[in-house]
């Protein structure tokens, strides 16, 4: 993970946020109608810009953001559970069951969880041509947590500072990338592997282009669509 791009502006805005977005749409070159997945909490002001300036982008919610305003309302581990599975259920169906289950269990859990806008959060909804399943920016958190030192300084020093980080961790990624032996980095790699692991008792049967029914070889009944 690379940031691309960071400024200092006035305030938290949709001004200030289309004046970023402008600068780095025009500065990475972007055309009309490219698509491409964007993950963010609800600051201000930057759900509306996003729509306006990148119509055909993805943009989702960090489901960690929404959970910590959640929890505020919500008590209780086994709800807490269910929150994260309807947010990570990979099909509708799974979803719904999870979801059918927190009606079950509080109507009012419920309720706070469709009042939050699903689509953007859970990952059953996500578009299919995306790359990733990413619910979180734990990346972006991950960065903010590395500058809170800089960023107690004046706006010169601190960009100069960050700028540096940022220089030195991309060559640090760079030498680590020149020692990987295969097209992905070990850590997929064991990931795959897991995953081959995983899939050994499932069969894919093709129904049209790049649609499969995915069935279990021990259960028939236990089937899913997966395209």
């Amino acid at each position: 993970m690379f940031p691309v791009a960071w400024a200092v502006v006035e305030s938290e805005s949709k001004e200030s946020w289309s004046w970023f977005l402008e600068h780095l749409i025009n500065d990475l070159d972007m055309k009309t109608g490219e698509k491409g997945t964007l993950l963010s909490n609800q600051q201000k002001g930057l759900v509306p810009t996003i729509a306006d300036l990148l119509p055909d982008f993805e943009h989702r919610l960090c489901a960690r953001h929404i959970f910590s305003n959640w929890i505020k309302v919500v008590k209780g581990a086994p709800l807490h559970k269910l929150f994260w599975r309807a947010v990570k259920a990979y099909t509708n169906e799974d979803f719904a069951d999870a979801m059918n289950e927190l009606q079950q269990r509080s109507s009012k859990a419920h309720l706070e969880m469709c009042s939050r806008d699903v689509k953007k959060l859970c990952r059953c909804f996500y578009k299919r041509w995306a790359c990733t399943s990413v619910t979180c920016n734990n990346m972006a958190e991950t960065f903010n947590s590395s500058i809170l030192e800089a960023r107690e300084k004046p706006i010169l020093t601190m960009l100069e500072e960050i700028r540096r980080k940022v220089m030195s961790r991309m060559l640090e990624k760079k030498v680590q990338a020149a020692k990987c032996s295969g097209i992905v980095t070990p850590r997929i790699q064991a990931n795959i592997k897991d995953h081959m692991q995983a899939t050994r008792n499932w069969k894919a049967i093709e129904a049209n282009q790049n649609v499969y029914e995915v069935q279990h070889v021990h259960n028939s009944t236990l089937t899913f669509a997966v395209g």
